[in-house]
């Protein structure tokens, strides 16, 4: 079962990127979660299972966009986090 982090952790983990469309990108190490939020989206996603060299690609990306596109969407089980 994956260990569920509350929103203060999340945004502790998550860092501004430069992206057309992703606004911040983060990852924890313990539950193996990628956390991705969308510009003018009030969501996070939680990308379950997702080794860590895939954040690291994804940080490290040319286009951001399209990496999380081709590579992680729809690829891993996620959940949407909402941020009011």
């Amino acid at each position: 079962m994956t260990e569920k982090l509350n929103l203060k952790e999340i945004s502790m983990l998550m860092n501004n990127v430069e992206s057309s469309n992703i606004a911040q990108i983060g990852y924890d190490t313990t539950t193996f979660s990628l956390f991705v939020s969308l510009k003018g989206t009030n969501v996070i996603y939680q990308y379950l299972a997702v080794p860590k060299h895939v954040y690291v690609e994804l940080v490290q990306a040319k286009s951001k966009g399209k990496y999380h596109a081709t590579n992680i969407k729809n690829k891993f089980k996620f959940e949407k986090i909402l941020v009011e």
